[in-house]
């Protein structure tokens, strides 16, 4: 599961598992409102280098993500819309 794509994720579980709504229902805490780093190209590189392991991996599980029939159809995010709302 991709944190980037947390809610999308539990929602495809819920389909696939047969779990209903209040299965998948969750409370944000300790979240920081800070803002977001950014990295120089060079920055990357060298964490790409030292962490060749991690890199790999996620861009493996990004790939495997985005092939999903769900994600690739688009559905998935017009229930992520309703989700978020509730």
């Amino acid at each position: 599961m991709l944190y980037e794509q947390f809610v999308p994720a539990l929602l495809i579980l819920r389909r696939r598992l047969c779990w209903t709504y209040t299965d998948i229902f969750f409370k944000t805490g300790n979240v920081r409102n800070s803002k977001r780093l950014s990295f120089s190209e060079e920055d990357k590189a060298k964490y790409r280098d030292w962490n060749h392991g991690e890199y790999w991996f996620y861009e493996a599980m990004n790939r495997t993500w985005w092939a999903q029939d769900e994600v690739k159809s688009g559905e998935i995010f017009e229930e992520v819309m309703l989700f978020n709302v509730m």
